[in-house]
């Protein structure tokens, strides 16, 4: 997978939707990232490979080692970190009518 990212660009998708019952309200948002690697060398890859870091995400960890190898980010920077756009959230809560806790 790193080999295919390799000096392209590529998109996170990242989608959410919250249903409030029982009225059934729902909120539904998607968030589209584009991520450009840098080239990578089969060194590169090989010394990302062999850390932790790899083993829990899905490919790569821009807030672990995999950061390294990013060169852009447009959009939403938190969609690549998380996995879950920041503004999503208190977004669909209000909408929902839910309240932050003090």
């Amino acid at each position: 997978m790193l080999r295919a990212l390799s000096g392209r660009t590529h998109s996170v998708h990242t989608g959410l939707a919250v249903i409030r019952l029982p009225d059934e309200v729902t909120r539904l948002e998607l968030e589209t990232t584009q991520v450009t690697f840098a080239p990578l060398s089969d060194e590169d890859i090989a010394g990302y490979i062999a850390t932790a870091s790899l083993l829990t995400k899905r490919g790569y960890a821009i807030q672990g080692g995999g950061g390294r190898f990013v060169t852009r980010v447009e959009g939403c920077h938190f969609n690549v970190e998380q996995r879950f756009p920041r503004q999503a959230q208190p977004a669909s809560r209000g909408l929902l009518g839910f309240r932050q806790r003090p």
